[in-house]
């Protein structure tokens, strides 16, 4: 998928959830994430990414809303040098994915809403860069699925009727990569968390939301 046709079904959207106004309700969203990779050792959130996209909701009952989201999703994974103690290596894995995440919203109290979910992303582009800039993709041995499935959890408040700001969980179901090492064999009957190389991408999402008016 190139970024000419995320973009035209991310204008289909929207004009289909103006269209509908009347049964659902439409709008846009737009913020930046922290992200990393588990599985490679390099623990923390030192990835900063942006995302962005259209959502269709439709209120279930009076607390339960569903709402299906068309977005761009950068991930990835930083390793920053640190001379310190002496790690001079610097290294940046940049994944672009198209997210498609549906979500179940309930409403705790007055304006709070807790929300759970999943979502599938097709992976768009994939780059690597060191100290000196981008980096040919063969220099990690290994590739990036095309395809990933997520698990979504989070907190949204809205501010108005029209503008919500939202924090939200993710972690991959399944591996994003498997980097199978030499001296690492993965046990008989081994979960997907558990494969030898297995990674799998986390972020941490900030978002603001705006919906149209009916």
């Amino acid at each position: 998928m190139r970024f000419s046709h995320f973009f035209t079904l991310l204008l289909l959207m929207v004009v289909c959830s103006i269209t509908l106004a009347q049964e659902f309700k439409g709008g846009i969203t737009g913020g930046i994430n922290v992200s990393q990779i588990d599985g490679d050792y390099l623990a923390g959130y030192n990835k900063l990414g942006y995302m962005g996209g259209a959502f269709v909701a439709y209120d279930i009952t009076d607390r339960f809303t569903g709402q299906l989201e068309l977005r761009y999703n950068q991930k990835g994974k930083v390793k920053g040098a640190n001379p310190i103690e002496g790690e001079t290596d610097y290294f940046k894995v940049v994944l672009h994915y198209a997210q498609l995440p549906i979500i179940v919203q309930y409403k705790l109290v007055s304006k709070f809403y807790v929300e759970v979910g999943m979502g599938v992303g097709y992976l768009v582009s994939s780059k690597f860069y060191d100290g000196y800039g981008e980096l040919d993709k063969e220099y990690l041995g290994y590739d990036f699925n095309d395809f990933e499935l997520s698990s979504l959890i989070g907190f949204s408040y809205a501010f108005t009727d029209q503008l919500s700001g939202t924090v939200r969980w993710s972690m991959s179901f399944l591996p994003v990569a498997n980097v199978l090492r030499n001296d690492i064999e993965t046990a008989p009957g081994a979960s997907p968390w558990e494969q030898a190389g297995a990674q799998f991408n986390r972020t941490i999402e900030f978002t603001v939301g705006y919906r149209f008016k009916q």
